[in-house]
């Protein structure tokens, strides 16, 4: 039998590690057992308009891309209280495919999820276009079934989330509490993109960053994606990714920065995390947050 956190590892490989001359393909596991995939051809993404990290906003802006992603989601992930199943929207990430090349990918977990196995992505690329994902017949089900619990609602909002980084020395943890989320500007539903753009949130990171990394001729550290992490129905937070960039015989978890912007622009710094060791679950928390058709 797999183990779950096989899987997990290998599902939150940003889109950038994995691309191909060809393209590549992003999974998914349903609490019933199907494997979804989503095929991407590079030519496709080629083909899309492009964004500069240096532009206010990316082309296709993030609320359109959560709009396409939901009415996908609706379709093919339901709630099924019966079962202690119910879903909530994670994130929506800019995720880079190298230059000026850049595609939604936004990520719907399962509450209760002990063990992060089961997830949706949807892939929405920069001319407006959701890229279907299909069932992967290939895939062995036999043993993913989510465990029934006697839940019968989401859990509550937590008080506050902590966020682990890996760095090559130590490992950082930042801190995100509800009073500081409900101070910052709430994103209304009928706005196109976020109070503070990704350009503003790359900017302002930028001396934290290089605040926490010592420059060194032998590491590279590059962008790995930008996140919408969702607090409430109206209060985000950007969480930006850094990875270091090594040969293949690393080992040890990854070397990852995460960085976590307000809507204000205010930059969340990290703290040493001492003994803590870096959570499998990323520190992610699991949002009670609820979606157009889960309302319905």
């Amino acid at each position: 039998m797999l183990s779950g956190g096989t899987l997990a590892l290998m599902i939150i490989v940003p889109i950038a590690q994995l691309c191909d001359v060809a393209g590549m393909r992003i999974p998914s596991l349903l609490p019933d057992g199907t494997t979804l995939v989503t095929v991407i051809d590079s030519d496709v993404v080629d083909r899309c308009p492009r964004w500069r990290p240096s532009d206010e906003n990316p082309p296709t802006p993030a609320r359109e891309a959560l709009a396409l992603a939901n009415e996908q989601k609706c379709r093919l992930a339901k709630d099924s209280p019966a079962d202690g199943i119910f879903w909530y929207l994670d994130r929506a990430v800019l995720t880079p495919w190298g230059g000026d090349r850049w595609s939604w990918e936004v990520v719907y977990r399962v509450h209760y999820d002990e063990d992060a196995l089961y997830r949706l992505n949807l892939v929405v690329l920069m001319d407006g276009t959701l890229v279907h994902p299909m069932v992967d017949d290939r895939a062995d089900n036999r043993w993913w079934h989510f465990d029934k619990t006697d839940k019968r609602r989401p859990p509550p909002w937590p008080a506050q989330v902590r966020i682990y980084s890996s760095l090559p020395d130590r490992y950082v943890v930042s801190t995100v509490t509800d009073q500081m989320l409900r101070r910052s500007p709430a994103w209304r539903s009928d706005e196109p993109n976020p109070p503070l753009s990704a350009r503003k949130a790359l900017t302002v990171a930028e001396p934290e960053k290089a605040r926490l990394l010592k420059p060194s001729s032998e590491v590279k550290w590059s962008l790995g994606g930008l996140s919408l992490v969702p607090w409430g129905r109206d209060r985000w937070y950007w969480e930006i990714e850094y990875h270091w960039m090594v040969g293949y015989g690393q080992t040890g978890p990854p070397t990852t920065l995460r960085l976590v912007v307000l809507m204000d622009g205010t930059v969340i710094h990290p703290e040493e995390a001492g003994s803590e060791r870096y959570s499998k679950r990323r520190g992610h928390t699991r949002n009670k947050n609820v979606t157009e058709c889960d309302e319905k």
